[in-house]
């Protein structure tokens, strides 16, 4: 069995199905349906870190200012 989501509406002898819902299908109707494009495997949320880059670790850029025009 697979966890699917599906894009669009589908509907048939065992009932519809409507976007957005998480369904849990037998592999091969539900890689029909992905295939297809009607639906997305669900992938599980993976937990991730961020880090802070330290501070004052690289020097702010030097902007050369035009010479302003004499009159």
């Amino acid at each position: 069995m697979k966890k699917i989501i599906m894009k669009t509406l589908a509907a048939g002898p065992s009932g519809s199905l409507v976007p957005g819902q998480v369904v849990s299908l037998p592999d091969e109707e539900a890689e029909q349906l992905v295939t297809g494009g009607y639906a997305v495997y669900e992938q599980k949320e993976v937990e991730t870190a961020t880090a802070e880059p330290p501070e004052n670790t690289m020097r702010k850029p030097t902007t050369k200012r035009k010479a302003g025009r004499k009159r």
